[in-house]
């Protein structure tokens, strides 16, 4: 194999690996804007001529309780707190999404690094080894065998108990 050869292949898996690292921030380039405000024209109710006067419709509250749940952002609130250091908020923004929807092995997983990286691994081995039994059943076999090499270090019995459940599945 030709040595320009080789670097377009690491160039080309550098790409991969960077947008798979970035793919929130990409997705986001290809979202659809929101709707622009729109000019409302407004006149005074009287008897002479009215000249229009351009308003903008108030803006909706953004803490509305009917307000849809957008996923996305809140994990990269939680991921961009948890860069700046903000673990508070990095763990309100992770437990917001596991709160709708328990099954997210993103923020598993993130809210399960945050606390390793804490050394708090009596919170951060229950997480991982839920991300273990959904990559288990999603048949993530790479995903799993991460996470139990990880409890294995941190909690030896959560890790023994899983490697017990992934060489059942084999």
């Amino acid at each position: 194999m030709s040595f320009a050869r080789l670097i377009v292949i690491y160039l080309l898996l550098g790409l991969a690996v960077y947008g798979f690292v970035k793919r929130d921030r990409i997705l986001a380039l290809f979202a659809k804007d929101p709707a622009p405000e729109v000019l409302v024209v407004a006149t005074r109710p009287s008897m002479e001529p009215a000249t229009p006067a351009l308003t903008r419709p108030p803006a909706p509250p953004t803490d509305a309780p009917d307000a849809p749940f957008d996923r996305r952002k809140t994990l990269e609130k939680a991921r961009q707190a948890y860069w700046g250091e903000d673990s508070a908020a990095a763990i309100a923004g992770y437990e917001a999404i596991l709160a709708q929807d328990p099954q997210d092995i993103d923020a598993l997983g993130e809210l399960g690094n945050l606390y390793y990286d804490q050394g708090a691994y009596d919170r951060a081995a229950p997480l991982f080894a839920r991300v273990a039994d959904l990559a288990l059943e999603q048949g993530d076999r790479t995903l799993a065998l991460s996470m139990i090499a990880i409890l294995q270090q941190i909690d030896p019995a959560s890790g023994k108990a899983l490697q017990a459940r992934f060489d059942a599945r084999q």
